[in-house]
């Protein structure tokens, strides 16, 4: 870290597991907490080396120095240890946030623990972070208190949502919050589910989208 730039932009890190202590992760974020470079790093994108790498709380809350990050990206990393605090702690942290992506590992399986982030917790995204236009992370959804939605707590921007490893319950609620939160939405992605339920659970809620879309296209024609 020594070397890099005061006005280091755009950075991109593996993250090597050591059986020395401290960890990767911690000890990068550690050293940018005290790096020039924090002013100005707008892009940062975290890779782990290995499928079983855990995402925890303090690690991810290290992050949160980053005041222009517009772009994060974490990949291969089991997220399970976040939750709803740590997304509403995180958001009012990055407010020119644009892309926020944190992607399970592609071999994760029906053994691994499910998230604990739900659909209330990324209401703080949409509210403290109006440029978001593309995110995907693990959730658990359910419904909510549509109280806890403010004027104006909406996206308008995007389109289509990336739920990877995404649990659900009673999806016909949790489509009704989904489309107060984001009303332009038109599919969901979802890949490495954890049970069948949650493949029929969102399942639905892409066959209701589906069809809204194809009542809107024939209304135009006509």
């Amino acid at each position: 870290m020594q070397a890099l730039q005061s006005t280091l932009e755009i950075l991109s890190v593996d993250i090597i597991p050591l059986v020395s202590s401290p960890p990767g992760f911690i000890a990068f974020t550690n050293s940018l907490l005290h790096h020039r470079c924090l002013p100005t790093l707008r892009s940062l994108t975290i890779r782990a080396s290995k499928w079983n790498t855990v995402l925890t709380a303090p690690e991810f809350r290290g992050l949160f120095v980053l005041h222009a990050l517009e772009v994060l990206h974490i990949s291969n990393i089991t997220s399970h240890e976040l939750d709803d605090t740590c997304i509403a702690d995180a958001a009012p942290s990055w407010p020119s946030l644009e892309q926020f992506h944190i992607e399970a590992p592609e071999d994760i399986g029906p053994t691994s623990i499910p998230p604990n982030v739900t659909l209330a917790g990324l209401i703080p995204l949409i509210r403290h972070c109006p440029e978001l236009n593309s995110f995907s992370i693990p959730i658990h959804a359910k419904p909510f208190d549509v109280n806890l939605l403010q004027p104006g707590d909406r996206n308008m921007t995007i389109e289509y949502l990336h739920f990877e490893a995404s649990t659900i319950e009673a999806p016909a609620a949790v489509y009704r919050r989904l489309l107060l939160m984001f009303p332009k939405l038109e599919w969901i992605v979802t890949h490495h589910l954890l049970a069948n339920d949650d493949e029929e659970g969102w399942g639905y809620i892409r066959e209701v989208l589906q069809e809204s879309t194809d009542s809107w296209d024939s209304d135009y024609d006509h």
